[in-house]
């Protein structure tokens, strides 16, 4: 992606944090209805269709080809099998969550915080903090441990680009 792009996207957010990072070429639909923590990574190919309202906290990361859907056709509509109108219901995705490559996220899920998702996962529901989920539909399948996770929270230690040290600006 060209910086003179990225940089006009940024600057149509409703927010964005310190060493947010957006890869390659992706859609973002109503970027005025997204907003970002410090240091999310958005990978390459993404489509993010933020017009239900879309929040990923900081230190989340998402690889490549993910798809994040905050509205539907209304199929309760006046005609069949939808009318023009749409179901908007809010995304969030949690303080330090992992979205593997090519993750679908439906409308009105939130994933938890320290959550992983794993790759190719379809995501129907809300996936609680510190889970490991992965599937068609995506299910938890493990848990990870909260003592390590939080005292990595607590001593600020992040990943940021390739997982390498992030470090803070504020």
């Amino acid at each position: 992606m060209s910086w003179g792009w990225q940089q006009r996207i940024k600057s149509k957010l409703a927010s964005i944090g310190d060493g947010c990072r957006l890869r390659g070429t992706s859609l973002i639909t109503a970027p005025d209805r997204l907003w970002l923590g410090d240091n999310v990574h958005i990978g390459d190919n993404s489509t993010l269709r933020a017009e239900g309202g879309l929040q990923i906290d900081s230190h989340a990361h998402l690889a490549r080809n993910v798809v994040i859907y905050t509205i539907n056709h209304n199929y309760e509509g006046t005609r069949i099998p939808y009318d023009e109108t749409v179901v908007a219901k809010p995304v969030k995705i949690g303080i330090a969550a992992w979205i593997g490559i090519n993750v679908i996220i439906l409308p009105g899920v939130e994933i938890g915080e320290g959550a992983i998702i794993g790759a190719g996962s379809v995501v129907t529901h809300s996936i609680p903090a510190l889970s490991i989920a992965a599937g068609n539909p995506c299910r938890v399948v493990k848990q990870r441990d909260s003592e390590s996770y939080y005292q990595r929270k607590s001593a600020k230690n992040f990943g940021g680009v390739n997982g390498i040290e992030y470090r803070d600006r504020t």
